[in-house]
């Protein structure tokens, strides 16, 4: 009993010890890919966190922002819609909390708050003139919550 007590100890004390040497190599990774791969577009504050928002093109007509669907990064899900979309108008992606480069959330995400964020996004997306939101998957889910909230 002695010696299972005893090896017990030690197997409990090297979880332990993996467990911090993951987390602090978790955490000098996360700095430095942050170094070595910055945030192609903006941070956009959101109150308590900072959301990533990447906008090209310009022209007289409306926004677009795209929103991406429940676990895609904006940047890698959109390329085929964003490039060409932006040389005719302002196209603009975003990351939900805790995706790409935006802030996690610390809490629970919910779908208001989502929507919350997608209403902050389209203020600094749109500078005054319309928008036109498209949503694929999630993201039309939001699009549509926001719609019925903001219906203009």
């Amino acid at each position: 009993m002695q010696q299972i007590k005893k090896y017990g100890i030690r197997f409990v004390g090297v979880v332990v010890l993996l467990v911090g040497v993951w987390a602090l190599y978790h955490q000098i990774a996360t700095v430095r890919s942050a170094e070595k791969y910055p945030a192609p577009g903006e941070m956009v504050d959101v109150g308590d966190r900072r959301l990533h928002m990447l906008c090209r093109g310009n022209g007289d007509g409306p926004t677009v922002v795209l929103v991406s669907g429940l676990s895609a990064i904006s940047y890698y899900a959109w390329p085929d819609i964003a490039v060409p979309l932006s040389k005719e108008t302002r196209t603009c992606l975003y990351d939900r909390a805790g995706y790409g480069w935006s802030d996690p959330f610390d809490g629970e995400l919910d779908l208001d708050i989502a929507v919350a964020d997608l209403a902050r996004i389209v203020d600094a997306a749109g500078g005054g003139k319309p928008v036109i939101l498209v949503g694929h998957s999630y993201g039309g889910l939001l699009v549509r919550q926001y719609a019925l909230k903001s219906p203009e």
